[in-house]
């Protein structure tokens, strides 16, 4: 390395911390303003999981320059400063963009899918950088953190840290974007520094398009099935609708929205088969809509007033 390389400025590093300072002093900000946090999230690049399935895609990105804390903000930048200042005077701005680029996404991709939250934070960057360096460093020199293996045992000792306190205090700690930027950056600095080039081209474009194809089909996560639920209901296709709120459901018993629309879907479903029974002289094929409706919601004043009216 050489001395100009050495003393180079880290611009790319200094200008993602500067934007997150500002996006956290604009949150802060607009918290106090009790502006509807629904769409405030949303506005300044952290938009929920559902919004994201719905077409908010740059959420995956923008998603980790946005902080919620003091602690939040200060841990993640300090380990910002050092490892992407550390990788930015090695390897070039244009170079760190795109490996941030990568890191942000997958790590964001990957929480979303696992856990039906994006997150929000560099932690699954920094995680990223941090693999990214000990596995370049296995084949090239010029990669030799200081304190590597503290910084490493830190890492992990967290992610334990942060698995027990979502476990054991219900706290939402993104550990799967940590864990997989671990690992997908060991793998990404390791294959850089093979001979043949292609290979991490290969892996980083095979992991960039799976993690992609997650926004569009991911059944084994609530919330893509309840998108697609919505999406079906919008439609008027409500058994559609009905099959992938269900499916929701059995993922997460305790999706709020997903059993509200579902108990709309069936109550508007059971009222006009009432209805048409009804207006057809098949009473007790009537009234036996009606009990299923009171059964759902007993203060059910429609479906009270038509049995009283049954002959």
């Amino acid at each position: 390395m050489t001395l100009e390389q050495k003393n180079s400025f880290p611009w790319f590093t200094a200008f993602i911390i500067c934007t997150s300072i500002v996006m956290f002093v604009i949150l802060q900000y607009s918290i106090l303003g009790n502006v509807d946090k629904s769409s405030l999230y949303s506005s300044i690049g952290a938009p929920y999981a559902i919004q994201i399935y719905f077409g908010q895609y740059w959420g995956i990105l923008t998603n980790s320059v946005i902080h919620i804390s003091y602690p939040h903000l200060i841990l993640n930048l300090t380990a910002t400063l050092i490892l992407a200042s550390f990788l930015e005077r090695r390897m070039g701005i244009m170079r760190l963009f795109l490996l941030g680029f990568f890191a942000s996404t997958i790590t964001s991709l990957v929480q979303l899918t696992l856990s039906n939250d994006a997150g929000v934070g560099l932690s699954g960057v920094n995680y990223f950088l941090l693999a990214f360096i000990i596995g370049k460093n296995f084949r090239n020199p010029r990669y030799k953190l200081k304190f590597k293996q503290y910084y490493l045992a830190f890492g992990v000792l967290t992610i334990a840290l942060s698995y027990y306190m979502n476990s054991a205090f219900n706290y939402t700690i993104g550990v799967e974007a940590m864990s997989s930027g671990l690992l997908i950056g060991f793998l990404t600095g390791w294959t850089s520094e093979l001979n043949y080039k292609i290979i991490p081209i290969l892996f980083v474009a095979t992991s960039w398009v799976v993690g992609i194809t997650t926004l569009f089909h991911a059944p084994w996560s609530a919330e893509w099935n309840y998108s697609q639920g919505y999406e079906y209901q919008l439609k008027d296709d409500f058994f559609q609708a009905k099959k992938y709120y269900n499916i929701a459901l059995v993922l997460q018993p305790n999706h709020k929205v997903a059993k509200e629309n579902l108990y709309i879907i069936t109550t508007e479903e059971l009222s006009d088969k009432a209805l048409t029974a009804h207006e057809n002289e098949q009473y007790e094929i009537a009234h036996g809509y009606y009990l299923e409706l009171l059964e759902l919601d007993p203060n059910n004043a429609w479906a009270k007033d038509n049995m009283s009216r049954l002959p």
